[in-house]
């Protein structure tokens, strides 16, 4: 019996120790759980940093929403406005210049040195009115004038001092007093009569310049210009029409004032000369220039 007790004692204490020692690994276990799923420990770190990362993301994506449509909404309201500002300043614009314009025509006091559209330069550079002669104001007539006697100039240097025409510099002749002339070879020279006709579409034939005949000649069925080389009074200013002296049916003359700003021997001298010039009247209303002179 003794013996029995022993030996439940033992197996009574073999089981209390195989109890305590299971309990103490689960509590370990569940302790451990416990530290990675209790409230102080997840709640107060994890959830709190996915909260923040959430606040963050949205945040963000907010901002960009809200700054494209910023964007979206400025560029909208940039381009609603502009459209009209600037179809206002072109229609503005041009109420201002049509206003302008209307405002400015007529308060021009100065003559149109081309006589108002009553004549103009032909082809040749002879002035050709529009209407008859008669019926145009003295300051009409000193402004064609001037025009005519301009285009006289020009031709009269174009022909006299050098040569209107294309040369050939290396095909020349000479005269009796070993005057150098060179070929023209322009297609429509062929005689000497062509450059006087050319010469003669813009000064009259009433007045014939006899020099002509020195500065061109014929040879071998070709035309030879002397094409003379000089230079322009270096004094010479001007020339102006400043009034009509006399006229005919078909001729006015005018007095041309000649201005020179001094000469070889009194370079700072201006000084000035009057001289005459005439136009002649075609039976067409053509002017072509009459007595003149070259003033340079």
């Amino acid at each position: 019996m003794k013996k029995f007790i022993i030996i439940m004692l033992a197996i009574f204490t073999l089981a209390s120790c195989a109890k305590n020692e299971t309990s103490t690994i689960y509590e370990n276990d569940f302790s451990g759980i416990q530290r990675k799923t209790a409230p102080s420990a997840t709640t107060s770190e994890t959830p709190t940093t996915v909260l923040q990362i959430k606040s963050e993301i949205s945040t963000i994506t907010i901002q960009e929403i809200n700054t494209q449509d910023t964007i979206t909404a400025e560029t909208t309201e940039i381009t609603t406005t502009t459209y009209p500002e600037i179809q206002e300043t072109n229609t503005d614009t041009t109420a201002e210049t049509v206003a302008t314009t209307t405002e400015t025509l007529p308060v021009e006091t100065q003559p149109d040195p081309l006589g108002a559209g009553a004549f103009a330069y032909d082809e040749d550079g002879a002035v050709q009115f529009s209407a008859e002669t008669e019926s145009n104001d003295d300051q009409t007539l000193i402004s064609a004038g001037q025009a005519l006697f301009e285009s006289a100039c020009q031709t009269e240097w174009n022909f006299t001092v050098g040569c209107p025409y294309a040369i050939n510099d290396g095909r020349v002749i000479k005269n009796d007093y070993d005057w150098v002339y060179y070929q023209i070879t322009d297609e429509k020279i062929h005689t000497l009569n062509d450059v006087k006709n050319d010469y003669y579409n813009v000064f009259s034939d009433r007045y014939p310049h006899e020099d002509l005949n020195m500065l061109y000649t014929e040879r071998d069925g070709n035309v030879y210009a002397m094409n003379g080389k000089r230079e322009m009074n270096a004094y010479y200013s001007m020339s102006r029409i400043t009034g009509i002296e006399s006229r005919t049916n078909d001729e006015i003359f005018f007095t041309v004032e000649h201005q020179f700003e001094g000469t070889d021997q009194n370079p700072n001298a201006p000084y000035s000369e009057n001289d005459t010039f005439s136009v002649v009247i075609s039976p067409d209303g053509k002017w072509k220039a009459g007595k003149f002179r070259l003033p340079y």
